[in-house]
């Protein structure tokens, strides 16, 4: 194999999929690929991530935009497949990565859009191939982008690295990498644990200085950093170890713990927006359809991204709609409101509240499962960390 020209990075996320790269022909900095996607079944963006959604267009839609280099085996992913979860959900894959650690599930088995009735057997998708479509979609952004340079320049001449939460098994582990042997990447792509990017990110925008100096006590001998990624699907905490070498400016650096496998991040933020508003929407206090739920929290999850990115006042009132039962003129659509006050104490005090050291996280009976996953039952993030004992 010839010398690569750039180190590709690759983040496939539960809910948000980016590739970064970087030139190896010096001390560049990184950046990110614009990925082209669709955004409407008629307007093509440009956008540094791309939604980790995967939607199988009706016949009218697959007719307008299928086969014009957006779409791999009939299915479209990103940002209009992120869209179409909330009006089109048995026909929207999602959550693929949570999929891939699930020890209980068969993950080459084609069961997803999880639960749909709209899509027959045949034409659902396991989430090992789910994962590599995501994947394919990448691999082919970048060749549009840079193979006209020349072989040196393509996807497969370059180094690549995957990241993986750092409780993945190594049953996950495989999979990932089966899936981008699926998408078509070469043999040389490895794995490398989130939490341990993102630390390297830290050294490198310590590079040349000494990283124990940019930490509190600076003057001992041996140091810790945590390292708490909250994603869309799981938590991970990796503590690091950095101790200083007589004679070396360079600290020396060991992983010494990684936390269980959790499934608590944004999509459990979703799940319990749903809840909050289910009472509000129910009329008669019955509980709303499965299909009128997947419409709920894909709906919820739009919510909770609006409300963490913006600022306004706490009485701000937001409307969620889901259609009705039946397909009829009368059924119509069900509506409930919800202040800003309300989502930010049910997001930001109900999974990061202040919490004592000797917190625990509460257990139920039994695993939790929203759409056949075994989310964790306790929420706030904190207690899992105080839960959690790093080795001695």
């Amino acid at each position: 194999m010839a010398q690569p020209k750039y180190s590709i990075g690759i983040d496939l996320g539960t809910s948000n999929s980016v590739l970064a790269y970087c030139s190896l022909a010096g001390a560049g900095r990184s950046d990110v690929l614009a990925v082209p996607q669709w955004d409407t079944p008629s307007t093509v963006i440009d956008s540094a991530t791309v939604p980790s959604f995967l939607y199988r267009p009706e016949e009218a839609v697959a007719a307008q935009i299928c086969g014009r280099g957006l779409d791999i085996d009939g299915w479209i992913v990103g940002r209009l497949a992120q869209r179409k979860a909330s009006e089109a959900p048995g026909r929207v894959a999602q959550s693929a990565k949570s999929w891939l650690c699930h020890n209980a599930a068969d993950r080459l088995a084609s069961f997803l859009p999880w639960g749909s009735d709209e899509l027959t057997q045949q034409e659902k998708i396991s989430p090992v191939y789910a994962s590599a479509l995501i994947l394919g979609h990448l691999r082919a952004a970048w060749n549009a982008r840079f193979s006209a340079q020349g072989p040196a320049f393509a996807f497969d001449a370059q180094d690549i690295t995957i990241t993986v939460p750092a409780s993945f098994d190594a049953v996950a582990q495989r999979l990932t990498l089966d899936a981008a042997k699926q998408a078509g990447f070469p043999g040389h792509v490895r794995l490398l644990e989130e939490p341990q990017a993102a630390f390297y990110r830290w050294l490198e925008q310590h590079a040349g200085h000494d990283p124990l100096g940019e930490l509190p006590d600076a003057q001992a001998a041996i140091r810790h950093v945590l390292v708490v990624d909250v994603g869309g699907g799981t938590s991970d905490f990796s503590l690091f170890e950095l101790s200083r070498q007589e004679g070396e400016r360079d600290p020396v650096i060991k992983r010494i713990a990684v936390s269980d496998h959790i499934l608590l991040g944004g999509d459990n933020m979703d799940l319990a927006i749903a809840h909050l508003l289910e009472p509000r929407l129910s009329a008669g206090g019955s509980s709303v359809s499965g299909a009128q739920w997947d419409y709920l929290v894909a709906a919820c999850r739009s919510l909770k991204e609006k409300v963490l990115s913006s600022d306004a006042a706490p009485d701000e009132i937001f409307t969620v709609s889901i259609p009705g039962r039946g397909s009829g003129l009368f059924a119509g659509a069900l509506s409930a409101q919800v202040t800003r006050a309300e989502l930010e104490a049910l997001l930001l005090d109900g999974f990061f509240p202040v919490c004592r050291p000797d917190d625990r996280p509460r257990r139920a009976l039994g695993a939790i499962k929203e759409f056949g996953l075994p989310y964790a039952f306790d929420h706030p993030a904190p207690r899992r960390i105080f839960a959690w004992p790093p080795p001695r």
